[in-house]
């Protein structure tokens, strides 16, 4: 039987907010470095009129356009992201009958997702840490944030989790 809602949710959203946050990153890190070809580039056309324009002006206005916007949206993107997979997580914890008796194997399990979570939050906070990519983090506001809480984040929800997994009142 396959069940879902489990405390074991948590390292798919551990990992799925963790390798959100890079993609996003390194996205607008190449964005800003296409931004800068096209800066650089020189492309110099003749129209029938004998008028001579650049022709990468046009692509660089809809990638700076287009790098403006996607910092607001994806940092939404990533709080959407979040916010559904753990209201999934606590949904379908409900539908769950689970044994009381196993709370205990599942703080065990809280603890070592802990350890986990705290690993993923380092490499996490190293990565922006690094010179090519710092300056990109910190246009965010929201990401920067919860990946740098993560683990206390990531916590509680397993706390609220478990609590909702094993608090239900059996009928017989």
């Amino acid at each position: 039987m396959n069940k879902k809602g489990n405390i074991t949710d948590m390292p798919f959203i551990v990992l799925m907010l963790f390798f959100l946050g890079i993609s996003i990153i390194i996205a607008l890190f190449l964005i800003h470095s296409i931004n800068a070809g096209f800066s650089d580039a020189n492309a110099v056309a003749v129209d029938a009129d004998n008028n001579t324009y650049n022709t990468m002006d046009a692509a660089l206005n809809v990638t700076q356009a287009y790098e403006a916007k996607s910092i607001p949206l994806w940092d939404g993107i990533f709080l959407t992201v979040f916010v559904a997979l753990a209201l999934a997580a606590i949904i379908s914890a409900y539908f769950i009958d689970a044994n009381p008796i196993m709370f205990p194997v599942s703080v065990i399990l809280i603890i070592i997702f802990i350890i986990f979570t705290n690993i993923m939050e380092s490499v996490f906070a190293t990565f922006t840490a690094e010179s090519g990519f710092s300056s990109f983090a910190e246009q965010f506001t929201i990401m920067p944030f919860f990946m740098n809480h993560l683990t206390a984040i990531i916590t509680i929800l397993a706390f609220v989790i478990a609590i909702v997994l094993y608090s239900k009142f059996r009928s017989v």
